[in-house]
């Protein structure tokens, strides 16, 4: 995110992701864009045609011109998106790379008609207003069993007015390192282009009063992910796995006899509250890290 996810073949298609807290919502140009490229037909949506998904995740609306688009299929939205450069629209599309809306939402929204509605169609402004290619669809508040015929039709509306306006627009979903959630993965695999696994973040332990630094990705934890998709009926082709360019800095609650440092596990507690920044201000130097190192 300033960082870039390169996803790379992984006999499914894989990635490899850096991210950092992300905390701002999108705003409307007061006017579309328009064809600002020399080209017209590159104000898209354009088709998928690289083959394996190589994804990069942008947070910065400059970065894109040190991206290596001969190596990507799409790159996520993640900024702001009234601060998007026309020329990275042209240049993207000019190179067969998409362009993906990140489209965050709430409990809030998938439990009121009336706002999914809203959300829906802002969102699908968006993606016309600025000449993108689709969305990546990512809900990161708690989650419940019985919330999944809400979630699931949110989603399976917003993908079906997506395809009937283009049917180059596509729709992809982020999910945890593994299935924790069987009820949504019934419906949203055969409904979005692609799932991404945010195979990242694996040193939180959901389970335990305390944790210990370890790696953000461990090898035989995302292969153990990975398998479970698939054991549950979910094509490898429709996979992507993110893979982490950055790690933490931790300070112990107390270190053991051995050496072994041990940390508070608060994570959740902060995801529940939908404090995502106070996980970082909590874990990484009392919040004193600068999360661009």
């Amino acid at each position: 995110c300033a960082f870039i996810l390169l996803l790379i073949p992984f006999n499914l298609a894989s990635g490899i992701f850096n991210r950092r807290s992300m905390n701002f919502v999108n705003h409307h140009r007061h006017s579309p864009m328009g064809c600002l490229c020399e080209d017209a037909s590159l104000c898209g949506p354009i088709p998928h045609t690289k083959g394996n998904v190589r994804l990069a995740y942008s947070t910065d609306p400059s970065n894109w011109k040190y991206y290596n688009l001969s190596k990507l299929t799409e790159i996520a939205v993640w900024f702001d998106v009234s601060r998007l450069e026309p020329e990275m629209v042209c240049m993207a599309h000019k190179n067969n790379v998409q362009l993906h809306l990140a489209g965050f939402f709430g409990n809030e929204t998938f439990l009121n008609q009336s706002l999914q509605e809203i959300w829906i169609e802002d969102h699908l402004k968006m993606i016309v207003d600025n000449n993108l290619d689709g969305i990546n669809v990512d809900y990161e508040e708690n989650r419940r069993a019985d919330w999944e015929i809400f979630i699931s039709r949110f989603m399976v509306e917003l993908a079906a007015r997506l395809k009937n306006m283009n049917s180059n627009y596509q729709m992809t979903f982020c999910e945890p390192w593994e299935p924790r959630l069987y009820y949504e993965l019934s419906t949203i695999p055969k409904i979005a282009d692609y799932l991404m696994i945010m195979s990242y973040d694996e040193v939180w332990d959901r389970d335990s009063s305390y944790m210990y630094p370890t790696a953000n990705q461990k090898p035989g934890k995302t292969i153990e992910g990975i398998a479970k998709f698939i054991q549950m009926g979910i094509p490898a082709s429709k996979l992507v796995v993110g893979m982490p360019w950055y790690g933490y800095i931790f300070s112990c609650l107390n270190i053991t006899s051995e050496g072994q440092c041990i940390l508070p596990n608060r994570k959740f507690i902060a995801f529940k509250q939908s404090t995502v920044p106070k996980i970082y201000q909590e874990y990484i130097t009392g919040g004193n890290y600068n999360l661009e190192e």
